[in-house]
């Protein structure tokens, strides 16, 4: 299964077509990354609806050549009196107790009014078309509505809102409600939707099913960009997201395997592969307690001196929903930029608001809600993150990925191939992959999964290591994700971004003044 690259004066990669062309169209009208980013996303809000969406979280990176690097944590907070109701059980996965505040559309309001070029009305713009005028149903969309719409109560929100347009592939799937949100915001600003009518709305829409969202929740939610947590790897400085973002735990398993210092890796070999899996598993298994209270110290020197014979077991982290979307920007200015969002679940908490068409996260109904359980004001912890790869001071790579858990594993070896491997960011994208631990029933949580392609002798000698093996399909995105990436190419001194064949992602290149 092949990627698409391209080259060029500027370059964006995104999950879906309609988003991708947002972007290099953002960009053909002199609008820089960060305008474009916002731009796609916002499309995917409306043409990805069961992965992400204005009731949803958003995370951010964005690297400027005058600014440097830096963070954005776009997630919600738990409502304040979630804890009175739920009385120590954990939330439920659908429903109206199950959303968190929704931090997109604060994310997006402060990428533009910090780092953007253009107006909020002009970035939202082809959003607001794709849902009043409808966008034609493309790829794997309409098996998803059918698949969902089975889920449903007949007498639903969203059940109403699948009933009222056709599933059939290139048939037009309208959002008028969702529309008119996103032009209110557009012309009132973002802030409405915190302060204003939006939220009034939505708390309204929420409180009637039984939640406990409040106006106070909406006025104090706050996001701001931070500096990223950085690590050196090889050659190169790897940035990403601080917590509640999982960041921290890919770079806790890229410094495992530098302290070990292999002379070589290789996706090739038996043994690399086993290295690789036991870092991701010692990283996993302090990778909770540390994203609330910091890697421990010695740990890195004491988990390395014990790496060889740690048991291979699965990560004790249960499976949790990988309904993500991500798009990746270049503007040719020293601007890179990466967004990754996500409802956390398959359309969230499956709470369509009537009177604003915005679906809700189910973010509290994810099991990694921090050591000590849900409190009110809290943020759940999330495996959305991105990277960036940095030499000599030039972004040479930023990407990102969906696949619930297995976003981490994923973008470990990405990074270990192009890396420690010396493969074209094609290439490192494009070989089979392996995920460890246990995202789906029956299987143990100590099964290795093994994408279709990888050489039946690997399996073989995997299984010798005490590895439980599993083949699994490709083109199952939940499984291995789908990476898009962006960066400098120094061969060409062009940029380039890639979109990987595993979804309906697309690259687009644009010359000539971007």
């Amino acid at each position: 299964m092949q990627s698409f690259l391209e080259f060029g004066d500027a370059a964006v990669a995104a999950g879906s077509p309609m988003a991708a062309h947002a972007a290099a169209d953002c960009l053909r009208m002199g609008g820089n990354a960060v305008d474009a980013a916002v731009a796609a996303s916002a499309v995917q809000c409306v043409t990805e609806p069961g992965s992400c969406g204005l009731g949803g979280d958003l995370f951010a990176l964005v690297h400027s050549a005058e600014e440097g690097t830096w963070a954005l944590t776009g997630s919600g907070r738990a409502p304040l009196r979630i804890e009175e109701v739920l009385e120590g059980q954990v939330a439920p996965r659908f429903g109206a107790l199950s959303p968190s505040v929704p931090g997109t559309p604060s994310a997006w309001n402060l990428m533009i009014n910090r780092f953007g070029s253009m107006s909020i009305k002009a970035v939202l713009a082809p959003a607001i078309r794709s849902a009043l005028e409808g966008f034609p149903l493309y790829g794997t969309i309409p098996e998803m509505l059918e698949r969902t719409g089975k889920q449903l109560e007949p007498d639903s929100a969203l059940r109403n809102l699948f009933d009222r347009n056709p599933s059939n592939k290139g048939s037009l799937f309208k959002q008028k409600a969702l529309g008119a949100t996103l032009r209110a915001m557009a012309e009132d600003g973002i802030d409405s939707f915190y302060t204003g009518s939006i939220a009034e709305s939505i708390v309204s829409d929420s409180q009637k099913e039984g939640g406990v969202l409040s106006l106070e929740d909406f006025y104090r939610h706050k996001v701001d960009f931070v500096e990223p947590l950085v690590a050196e790897f090889g050659n190169m400085r790897v940035l990403t997201q601080p917590p509640v973002s999982m960041g921290l735990v890919l770079l806790m398993e890229l410094m495992l395997l530098e302290k070990l210092q292999p002379k070589s890796i290789s996706s090739y070999d038996p043994e690399d592969i086993d290295l690789l899996v036991r870092c991701k598993h010692a990283a996993f298994s302090d990778g909770l307690a540390a994203l609330e209270t910091g890697i421990p110290e010695n740990w890195l020197e004491d988990t390395a001196e014990e790496i060889y014979s740690r048991r291979i077991e699965g990560s004790t982290w249960s499976p949790s929903g990988s309904d993500t979307t991500c798009v990746v920007v270049s503007d040719g200015q020293g601007m890179v930029v990466s967004v990754i969002h996500s409802l956390f679940n398959e359309f969230g908490s499956r709470q369509l608001m009537p009177d604003s068409g915005i679906v809700m996260n189910d973010r509290l109904a994810n099991n990694l809600i921090g050591i000590d359980g849900l409190r009110g004001g809290d943020r759940a912890i999330h495996t959305l993150h991105s990277y960036l790869l940095v030499e000599d001071g030039i972004p040479r790579a930023m990407g990102c990925t969906p696949g619930g858990r297995g976003q981490v594993q994923i973008n470990f070896q990405v990074i270990c191939r192009m890396i420690m491997e010396g493969m074209d960011i094609r290439q490192a994208i494009d070989e089979p992959r392996w995920l460890s631990g246990n995202p789906r029933q029956p299987y143990p949580k100590d099964t290795l999964y093994l994408e279709d392609g990888t050489h039946p002798a690997m399996a073989t000698a995997l299984e010798s290591k005490g590895h439980r093996i599993h083949s699994c399909n490709a083109n199952d995105v939940d499984m291995f994700g789908s990476c898009l990436v962006t960066g400098f190419d120094k061969e060409s001194s062009k940029w380039y971004a890639v979109a990987d064949g595993r979804r309906d992602a697309v690259a687009i290149a644009i010359n000539g003044g971007a």
